[in-house]
């Protein structure tokens, strides 16, 4: 039978490649919109390339790179990440449908990257401020 802790590290994995999947999508999604999407003006244009360059983004935070989360210290939290996927998913909307299909994606995920932040921080992002300061009161 399973431990807890090993089902903690199966959670982790399984949200991370979900989050992946969200971040893979997003560059997809952001392309083929550059190239084929209804909004054929500069709005339309410059949304789909921040999309396209928040997807990487993305795959580079569940990656944990920590070379470039240095520079976005909020993508080192659980409600971050998951504050950046909900973003990232409202900014999708547009007036088709996938995009709402591409929103309800992002905020599940979202959700549940705050949900995770809140319950199991340590285990989620074990090298975060937070952990410290939780171990180690005076330091922060």
């Amino acid at each position: 039978m399973a431990t807890d802790n090993e089902r903690s590290k199966k959670l982790v994995v399984a949200i991370r490649i979900l989050g992946v999947v969200v971040g893979l999508t997003c560059i997809a999604y952001g392309i083929s919109m550059l190239f084929l999407g209804s909004d054929k003006n500069a709005r339309g244009y410059i949304a789909n390339f921040y999309l396209v360059c928040f997807g990487i983004l993305i795959v580079i935070a569940e990656a944990r790179l920590s070379s470039v989360l240095t520079h976005f210290k909020f993508m080192q939290t659980g409600i971050g990440m998951g504050a950046f996927y909900i973003f990232v998913g409202f900014m999708a909307l547009s007036s088709d449908w996938w995009c709402y299909v591409m929103l309800a994606i992002c905020c599940t995920v979202g959700f549940v990257y705050c949900i995770a932040g809140c319950v199991c921080q340590r285990i989620l992002f074990p090298s975060s401020k937070t952990r410290q300061a939780i171990e180690q009161p005076g330091v922060a």
